[in-house]
């Protein structure tokens, strides 16, 4: 069967989805209903109106554009038939696109904010190895925060790893995480379910988010508040009936609490090891949990001198539990 034929189907307009499945289930090739006929169809599959939508939509110069953009930028096709049936449900989409290698296997999807915490990111360590560790493919966006550290862990640590994408293959968003997106690539695979050419923008985040959620066996809410967008994952995960949980303990994280109160996740508790726990412990951290200070307002505050104040700053540093901030001060970076 055609590629193209395949996306011509897939990006009809006017057509609902349902009605395009019975056509699929009923001349199973995109070719053969391309080449249908008003006097081919059955008196009850399909209203004159609906025909005349998919007569008017016949032209393959677009799908021959996407079909090369593909071949240029190594990019391949999934169709519905492709996709096992323990996975795929009724509103699973009849063409994805990916680049690497698609794992079937169990999955779980990690989530999450971007602007994430020391906690956050030792949390999403701790997740991802348990989840490696029971051969899991890590599913996540590629956003910064909580994605990408899920990401960067799962390549690190020679783990199976599927990245989900809101436009087309042939780009990348955020463009910083170029790099990224090849590692996965290269170590696992890269999905979407738009074609090449499709930029990023508000609505293609929620079909991500669908295709994300229904691929995956598992979500983990690693730390986001209400209004996290990652949110959209385990609000479509509910939907398909997904084992949800939420990683508990903080209270600033308030999407994690509201799903952990309303019985929609089960909460997960993690420990940090001993030594950044002692680490956490320490006067100087105390003092930035109220509230951020320069060098010298902690050089007053505490009773420590200017050679150990710089010592323990930046061994916090380097464990990314504090952080120096353009205004001179120091800020606290955890729960």
């Amino acid at each position: 069967m055609s590629s193209e034929y395949w996306i011509w189907f897939n990006e009809i307009k006017g057509i609902t989805l349902s009605k395009k499945k019975e056509l699929l289930n009923i001349y199973k090739d995109p070719e053969a209903i391309y080449r249908l006929k008003w006097y081919d169809l059955p008196e009850t599959l399909m209203s004159k109106q609906d025909f005349e939508k998919l007569e008017s939509s016949k032209s393959l110069d677009q799908a021959k554009n996407t079909h090369d953009l593909n071949l240029r930028h190594k990019i391949q096709q999934l169709t519905i038939y492709d996709v096992p049936d323990e996975v795929k449900n009724q509103e699973w989409p009849f063409l994805v696109y990916y680049k690497g290698n698609l794992s079937w296997g169990k999955s779980v999807a990690i989530i999450g904010t971007r602007a994430s915490t020391f906690h956050g990111y030792h949390h999403t360590k701790a997740v991802c190895d348990t989840y490696l560790s029971q051969k899991y493919t890590i599913l996540a966006g590629l956003s910064d925060g909580i994605e990408a550290i899920a990401l960067n862990h799962t390549i690190n640590n020679r783990g199976r790893s599927l990245a989900f994408v809101p436009h087309g293959l042939d780009q990348c968003y955020p463009k910083h995480n170029w790099r990224l997106l090849e590692r996965i690539t290269e170590n696992g695979g890269v999905v979407s379910p738009f074609p090449a050419g499709i930029t990023a923008r508000g609505f293609n985040f929620q079909m991500r988010n669908t295709l994300m959620a229904m691929w995956s066996n598992e979500i983990v809410i690693i730390e986001a508040d209400r209004k996290s967008g990652a949110l959209g994952i385990a609000e479509q995960g509910h939907k398909y009936k997904k084992k949800i949980y939420a990683v508990d303990g903080s209270a600033r994280c308030t999407g994690n609490q509201l799903w952990i109160n309303q019985k929609m996740a089960e909460p997960i508790h993690i420990k940090l090891d001993a030594h950044l726990e002692i680490l956490l412990s320490h006067p100087i951290v105390l003092t930035l949990k109220h509230q951020q200070h320069t060098f010298d307002e902690l050089l007053s505050l505490l009773s420590i001198d200017q050679s150990t104040l710089i010592q323990n700053l930046l061994e916090l540093q380097e464990n990314d539990i504090i952080q120096f901030m353009p205004n001179g001060q120091w800020r606290y970076c955890g729960w």
